[in-house]
């Protein structure tokens, strides 16, 4: 929530310009516009290394039983790795077996429109997309070295992210 967060040590300043510095990653920071009319925007944005999904689910829900969708919008910001790769509509919903059942649940995502997000589709645009949690997995590379490994080996298998995900 809101209230929840931790924010970067960016100073206040007006007119200047702030690069975020290495202690400022995994913190949130609020950017505060105004014109010369009193014109005001403002935006949060959590600042990461990785690239970061922001789902906004309607009605504040948090999905948590298999297959039942909700209606959503996504945000996912890139870093310097990536440009931002999409923003819009979607809808969400938990996935899996066995791992459903977790407190960080596995999400399949269909976007509003057919994107390759990240270059994970290799050229080919989709809809459907996955958010593996992991939960079980506590070094968060088993999943991702044995899909690279097959990769390497020229075998059939799925193209992976690292992602922070930040839900309502």
């Amino acid at each position: 929530s809101a209230t929840d967060r931790t924010y970067g040590s960016a100073p206040h300043a007006t007119g200047a310009a702030y690069t975020p510095a290495v202690a400022d990653c995994e913190h949130w920071f609020k950017v505060v516009v105004s014109d010369a009319d009193g014109v005001r925007f403002e935006r949060e944005f959590f600042f990461s290394r990785l690239p970061v999904c922001y789902i906004e689910v309607a009605n504040g829900a948090v999905p948590s039983v298999n297959k039942e969708e909700h209606d959503a919008t996504i945000r996912i910001q890139g870093n310097g790795a990536y440009a931002q790769q999409y923003d819009g509509a979607t809808t969400i919903h938990v996935r899996g077996n066995s791992t459903k059942g977790y407190p960080k649940k596995p999400w399949k995502i269909k976007l509003d429109k057919k994107t390759d997000v990240f270059g994970l589709g290799g050229g080919v645009k989709n809809k459907h997309w996955v958010l593996l949690a992991n939960y079980l997995d506590e070094c968060m590379m088993r999943n991702t070295i044995g899909f690279r490994l097959a990769d390497a080996l020229g075998v059939a298998n799925m193209k992976t992210e690292w992602v922070d995900v930040i839900l309502n």
